[in-house]
């Protein structure tokens, strides 16, 4: 059996590559590979440079039905996080679920960067950055969550944000 390598001497590097071949990593020092697969059925390799990153989840909750435009959380980074897009892997859902769609509107250091939106009658939420782009965070930025202008019957609203530490993003 032939086999195939893929050696990449650079920071971050995207690779495709056919999913019926086998296929051997060799990443530099302090960096790590993901595996995926694309639309087209391709094995899919990110490499990343640097620490392999950690978890980092910040978890939530706002219990109440929730007044018109309220903040209904705020956090401060004292470590950096990165979100990859559509800040995949994280979860929202609430106990009481909206009559209409009710999106809430993720702020870092006040600029919008996402939407978490209950459809109407859901109690899961769908998660969307800005452009469906990867953000991070740094030591002292600020996150918080908005609710929209028109009040509806949402309440019990909890979930988390996945993101990790040691990697980095574009904003």
């Amino acid at each position: 059996m032939s086999r195939s390598f893929i050696r990449v001497n650079t920071r971050t590097t995207q690779v495709s590559y056919p999913s019926n071949r086998p296929v051997i990593i060799q990443t530099p020092i302090n960096t790590y590979a993901e595996l995926g697969t694309d639309v087209d059925g391709n094995t899919t390799i990110i490499f990343h440079g640097g620490i392999t990153p950690t978890p980092h989840i910040v978890a939530m909750n706002f219990l109440a039905s929730p007044p018109a435009s309220a903040l209904l959380f705020g956090y401060i980074f004292t470590i950096d996080v990165a979100w990859l897009a559509d800040f995949a892997g994280s979860h929202f859902r609430c106990h009481a679920a909206p009559v209409r769609d009710y999106p809430i509107d993720l702020r870092l250091n006040n600029a919008s960067i996402g939407t978490i939106l209950f459809p109407a009658g859901s109690n899961a939420a769908t998660i969307t950055s800005v452009g469906h782009s990867l953000y991070s965070a740094s030591d002292g930025d600020y996150l918080e969550l908005l609710a929209p202008v028109a009040t509806d019957t949402i309440a019990g609203i909890y979930g988390a944000l996945l993101g990790s530490t040691g990697a980095t993003v574009g904003n």
